[in-house]
């Protein structure tokens, strides 16, 4: 993971994958709320794919598919402003506005697809890590300890911050990715855990896929050339989130 990686304009590498009832209908309500930027939108013989850019972070997002949900941490520089235009565009707040004793003012609310997004003020937070972007997937998997161990060993990453409470588990830990974070913790609650998708561009398909499966991961296909033009394979991880990587090349 630390050779360098071909990406298409504008993304960083890690891409959080949103699976949603209506595409459409969630590109309009992320340009309200969150001032996003519909970057491309195609029709393929299993729906619409799409990906959007907010801020400095890309992001795709494919349906219609429902029964999935994501975690995303946004920064943002008017909170009380974006809090109340997400709600307007039909969000839910399932936490209000506050002052985390950790050093971050946030608060969080749900989009319609029921995606978590936690919103939280870029200027005054000392949680967040310089390197990262406007957009860091969060995960709530059952057994973090053991999904940051598979990340390590099946994607080189690195943990950069790790806060363990037992009997809980992992309370909080930031991993780095090539140049993109996440972030992720033990839920609470067991039954509220949930897997998400990623599309990963690597410098090695063929590479990265021997690596994870060796890892523990389980395969959902080989690398393949895609109709795109990229050599993807996927696989999911022990906590399964599933995990496209993709190596990007010109004119994809």
């Amino acid at each position: 993971m630390n050779a360098t990686v071909a990406v298409p304009s504008g993304f960083r590498g890690l891409t959080p994958y949103l699976l949603v009832p209506d595409v459409d209908q969630m590109l309009a309500f992320y340009a309200t709320a969150f001032g996003a930027e519909t970057t491309t939108r195609d029709v393929t013989p299993n729906g619409v794919h799409s990906s959007f850019r907010l801020g400095d972070s890309m992001l795709m997002m494919g349906g219609p598919v429902t029964g999935r949900k994501a975690m995303l941490h946004l920064y943002v520089d008017d909170l009380k402003g974006t809090v109340q235009r997400t709600l307007d565009a039909g969000g839910v707040s399932t936490y209000t506005i506050t002052q985390a004793p950790y050093g971050e003012r946030y608060g969080v609310v749900d989009d319609p697809a029921g995606n978590s997004w936690i919103l939280a003020e870029r200027t005054t937070s000392t949680l967040r890590h310089p390197d990262m972007g406007t957009v860091t997937p969060y995960l709530n998997p059952k057994g973090a300890a053991e999904l940051i161990a598979f990340l390590k060993a099946g994607l080189g990453a690195e943990q950069v911050e790790r806060h363990d409470h037992p009997p809980r588990g992992v309370a909080h830990c930031k991993m780095r990715i090539g140049h993109s974070f996440l972030e992720m913790g033990d839920p609470e609650d067991a039954a509220a855990a949930f897997s998400v998708m990623f599309y990963l561009y690597v410098s090695s398909t063929d590479d990265t896929y021997a690596q994870a499966l060796k890892a523990g991961a389980v395969s959902i296909h080989p690398p393949a050339t895609q109709h795109y033009g990229e050599y993807v394979a996927a696989f999911t991880d022990p906590a399964g989130n599933q995990w496209y990587v993709a190596e990007h090349h010109s004119g994809a």
